[in-house]
């Protein structure tokens, strides 16, 4: 199957990755439009804004909207990827792709829905921190060109979490899983 890792949700019908205990009752899965709400309500809590680069201040709803609606459209392309891998080549070598199709970071309560504690995602970088435009312009289309796979392509990383959720080692783990790297950090 050229899924794995990840594995498809039944009840949800979408891609996951679990993490491993203490945290086996979360997920990363696929964006969701309808976790709206909860991203608006965690870019709008000063101990979570405060640290984070890029999402406008106040975070409106439309923002909140917005940002899902891409995120899903670059999930779903990817997993898109995925599916039409597995139709032409179930058992044939691992499709590389040039993202991954999952990032929110979801806890399976006992009735099995599902409670939106944040988001872990990588992109390919986009060198915000260089100051010259025309530098700037250069190191993306030189990024983005780079076919999936090249060891060369410079990825960035983000995330958020619920407060509630902060200091029990989840990002760090979140992160690890979908990277498949050993990742700490103090604080997450």
């Amino acid at each position: 199957m050229q899924f794995n890792p990840l594995s498809i949700n039944d009840h949800i019908i979408r891609p996951y990755l679990r993490l491993p205990a203490p945290h086996q009752r979360i997920i990363i899965a696929a964006p969701r439009l309808h976790d709206a709400p909860q991203i608006y309500e965690l870019l709008n809590d000063p101990r979570i804004y405060r640290w984070i680069t890029g999402p406008p201040f106040p975070y409106l709803m439309e923002h909140a909207v917005s940002w899902l609606t891409q995120a899903k459209a670059d999930a779903d392309a990817i997993w898109n990827e995925l599916e039409q891998a597995n139709a032409e080549s179930p058992d044939g070598p691992l499709k590389i792709v040039g993202g991954c199709p999952v990032r929110s970071v979801l806890e399976e309560n006992d009735d099995g829905s599902y409670t939106y504690l944040g988001d872990c995602g990588f992109v390919r970088h986009t060198f915000d921190d260089v100051t010259d435009v025309e530098e700037r312009t250069c190191l993306l289309q030189e990024n983005n060109a780079r076919p999936a796979g090249d060891p060369s392509t410079i990825w960035s990383m983000g995330g958020m979490c619920a407060q509630t959720r902060l200091t029990r080692g989840l990002m760090p783990r979140s992160f690890q899983t979908i990277s498949g790297h050993h990742i700490t950090g103090k604080g997450s």
